[in-house]
């Protein structure tokens, strides 16, 4: 039973330092769109 409670634990972790990691990753490729899209209106 502490042994299953305890896999339960780490999958939880495993899961939100992924989600973050996702939420990261998303936030950098949308940094990079907006900066994408600056520099053409900058320079068109």
């Amino acid at each position: 039973m502490i042994i299953k409670s305890k896999l339960n634990f780490n999958l939880l972790k495993i899961k939100s330092i992924g989600i973050s990691s996702a939420i990261i990753v998303r936030g950098l490729f949308d940094y990079l769109d907006v900066r994408i899209i600056d520099d053409i209106t900058i320079f068109s």
